[in-house]
């Protein structure tokens, strides 16, 4: 007699779906944040989407997070700073890019970050070819995606790929800060010491920022769809997925980012463009997709 086939998760069946609904709500938001900068500088926007958020999470997690610090240890805040501060770098770099590149082209950009890991971490043939289609995804990118010749441009895409790398630190801090079982907390508690320490960065912007009710308005929705949304909706998914699934499904990113620039800033995708985010998209699947039967053990703690 065959033996049942392992009973999937709800997270599984609708994983697909959660993360276009994660890309297109997160990319519209930062597509919103854009449309800001003409009245309030980059730094401004960026500094103003984590702050709020910080201040956003607290409002719901301060009991939790009083509690948590009376039993934190000098090490744990270390990390939590560190976690909270690539999180506040990885955002301002992806802004700076934004102010200068396609938002499809940043994002795919931004996503060798996670290749570079897999680079690292992996071994095999899906490792090589990873890289062969990352590089030429690049190249497609920088060759049909955007004009490397344009004043900013250069500038933009090293912003993306330093975002990529803020992505990497980024995750490795992440996972050794959910293994704590407290996630959101530590995510709330870091942002708000990246909100600090930024501060002389995006604090200068606040005139800016509450220059009208609409300005004020569209940083708080930004904040919401682009931080405070996607990290819950990625924490609930995680419950249910995998390590390496979750890091499969999230290579449908780039491609919501896409869409969303299409329909918020209007950037209609060259083909050099959507050929590059494509294979991007790819090497990132590859690289993340369990080809070992111990990979599918890696899952995610649970959030209390």
């Amino acid at each position: 007699m065959m033996e049942n086939a392992p009973r999937r998760t709800w997270q599984q069946n609708w994983a697909p779906l959660l993360f276009l609904l994660d890309g297109i709500v997160e990319y519209s938001g930062s597509g919103l944040g854009v449309t800001l900068y003409d009245r309030v500088p980059v730094l401004g926007v960026a500094w103003g989407r984590f702050t709020i958020s910080a201040i956003i999470l607290f409002a719901f997690r301060a009991p939790r997070i009083v509690a948590m610090l009376r039993e934190y240890s000098w090490k744990l805040l270390g990390l939590t700073a560190a976690f909270g501060l690539s999180l506040g770098a990885m955002n301002i770099s992806f802004y700076e890019a934004l102010a200068r590149i396609p938002m499809g082209s940043a994002v795919a950009l931004e996503y060798i970050g996670p290749v570079i890991m897999a680079v690292i971490a992996g071994k095999g043939w899906r490792v090589r070819v990873a890289i062969l289609l990352a590089l030429v995804g690049v190249f497609s990118i920088s060759w049909g995606g955007v004009d490397i010749a344009k004043a900013g441009v250069p500038a933009g895409m090293g912003f993306a790929v330093l975002a990529g790398t803020w992505w990497i630190v980024y995750m490795v801090l992440g996972r050794k800060v959910a293994v704590t079982g407290h996630g959101i907390d530590h995510l709330t508690l870091g942002l708000m010491i990246a909100a600090v320490c930024y501060s002389p960065l995006g604090a200068p912007a606040i005139p800016h920022m509450v220059a009208g009710w609409d300005i004020i308005g569209s940083i708080v929705i930004v904040a919401l769809s682009s931080s405070v949304f996607p990290f819950v909706l990625q924490l609930i998914i995680m419950r249910g997925l995998t390590a390496p699934l979750f890091a499969l499904y999230a290579s449908l990113l780039p491609a919501t980012s896409m869409i969303a620039g299409f329909f918020v800033l209007g950037h209609i995708p060259t083909i050099g463009e959507a050929l590059g985010l494509l294979l991007v998209c790819n090497a990132v699947a590859i690289t993340s997709f369990p080809h070992k039967e111990k990979d599918d053990e890696k899952t995610f703690p649970q959030e209390s």
